[in-house]
């Protein structure tokens, strides 16, 4: 095979996979758009979503489920600025799973070996929970990470990374039995390079090293 005939299947595999590739996907989630809150006292699940928040194409859902009811409400919200999980300081708490989801069509193309950075600010924890764990997930299945609330400390900002399918999007999940109140700022998700460049990369590296052999 000539070099000339090489340029051209590289020219080639080039174009062909150049529609796969998807730009950078940057957003943050300042929390500076609603939708407001969200609360359940009994057994059942409440939920309410914001369209493009933060930004076109993402969409925001905050959701309780409220599996054993104690004597106060499980409620969450987005308000002054802030991601807050709160519970009244008296009386008892049931047991509920809280959910803080990103998804939507901006998600579209990232999918299966996307490598996803999620970071977000620590701002508050006034109480000890007890045995809350914070779960970092994509809505296909795949846990990122699994931090127990104990351990975190207040004020700091932490940041959880892995190859995963985001087309979906993803979600933080709260369960447990809460007895505390819980605030977050400046959400960020990133995915700096996907799948489709690795694999654009692969096809060049097979193609010179087909030419490396007919030398």
């Amino acid at each position: 095979m000539s070099p000339i005939q090489i340029r051209t299947l590289v020219a080639a595999a080039t174009v062909a996979l150049a529609p796969l590739a998807q730009a950078e996907l940057v957003f943050t989630d300042n929390f500076s758009v609603g939708p407001g809150s969200v609360s359940q006292l009994t057994v059942g699940s409440s939920s309410i979503a914001a369209a493009n928040a933060p930004v076109a194409g993402i969409n925001r859902t905050l959701t309780v489920d409220v599996i054993a009811q104690g004597a106060d409400a499980a409620n969450m919200g987005v308000t002054a600025g802030l991601f807050t999980l709160a519970a009244a300081n008296t009386g008892t708490f049931g047991v509920a799973n809280y959910g803080l989801g990103y998804s939507g069509a901006g998600f579209a193309g990232y999918g299966p070996g996307s490598l996803g950075t999620i970071s977000f600010d620590l701002l508050s924890l006034d109480q000890v929970p007890l045995n809350v764990d914070l779960l970092i997930s994509t809505f296909t299945g795949t846990v990122l990470a699994t931090l127990n609330i104990n351990s975190m400390v207040v004020p700091s900002s932490y940041s959880i990374s892995g190859v995963a399918d985001f087309s979906q999007g993803f979600t933080l999940r709260f369960s447990g039995q809460p007895a505390y109140d819980f605030s977050i700022d400046n959400l960020q998700f990133t995915i700096p390079e996907p799948g489709s460049f690795a694999l654009a990369g692969l096809a060049l590296l097979g193609l010179a090293a087909a030419r490396r052999r007919r030398a």
